[in-house]
């Protein structure tokens, strides 16, 4: 992804983003998919979606805290893009288009980048000091995740700090619609990070994250599944932010 700040007024950062590249693997039974905005291969969709999504700014405001307190115009990335494949229908399109918001979308975008960027305390501290952070994730499904951060070393051009967050969704009880099915969350888990910050700038230079999440997925019964399904979830995630 390309920041580029346009702004900064009280303390609130304006920055046009866009993405450089995008690519995804899917780990599963039968094997593994990778889709790449690098790939030249018109019968791979969502690898083309991938590639007409580069270089489309959208903007986001973030405070010094690290808060994303707006993100708009990320319906930029998408104009058009699914026209230019006239073999899939309505429902299709509306079924990939919903996928890629769930990722890709403002309120995924927000929640994943604050997974990273608000890390920062809301006072001066010192080495050894801990502060709490709290961040509404939007991907999917609706989830928290309440954290303390704690200052472990500074040296001569980074500071280091780690975080250990509890991560629990939303609204247990509340089914919401995707791909045209009734489905509600019960996941809870765990979430540690370090972080790398540039003393000079202030922005990350790296971010190792790992999650590990655990719980259900339950589809009610619908016209699709008549009998409806728990299904048992299981995540681990090895995340790796850097600047370069």
């Amino acid at each position: 992804m390309k920041y580029v700040v346009t702004d900064d007024i009280a303390g609130i950062y304006s920055m046009d983003v866009s993405y450089v590249n995008l690519s995804m693997k899917i780990v599963h039974p039968g094997g593994e998919s990778t889709f790449d905005s690098e790939k030249n291969d018109e019968k791979d969709i969502l690898s083309s979606v991938f590639g007409m999504m580069k270089n489309k700014s959208f903007q986001i405001k973030m405070t010094k805290a690290g808060k994303i307190t707006e993100v708009k115009n990320v319906e930029a990335l998408y104009a058009g893009v699914f026209e230019k494949f006239p073999q899939l229908t309505a429902e299709q399109k509306e079924q990939m288009r919903s996928k890629i918001m769930q990722s890709y979308g403002d309120k995924a975008f927000k929640g994943n980048l604050e997974m990273l960027s608000a890390v920062f305390p809301d006072r001066a501290v010192a080495k050894g000091d801990t502060w709490n952070v709290k961040t509404e994730l939007e991907a999917g499904m609706s989830a928290t995740l309440d954290g303390v951060y704690k200052l472990d070393e500074i040296t001569a051009t980074e500071f280091v700090v780690s975080g250990a967050s509890m991560f629990a969704t939303k609204n247990k009880d509340v089914y919401t619609e995707t791909n045209g099915m009734p489905i509600k969350y019960n996941l809870a888990g765990t979430m540690n990070s370090v972080i790398k910050i540039d003393k000079n700038t202030g922005w990350i230079i790296e971010g190792k994250i790992n999650q590990n999440i655990k719980g259900s997925m339950e589809i009610k019964a619908n016209d699709k599944m008549p009998e409806g399904v728990t299904i048992p979830m299981e995540m681990t995630s090895d995340m790796v932010f850097t600047d370069k």
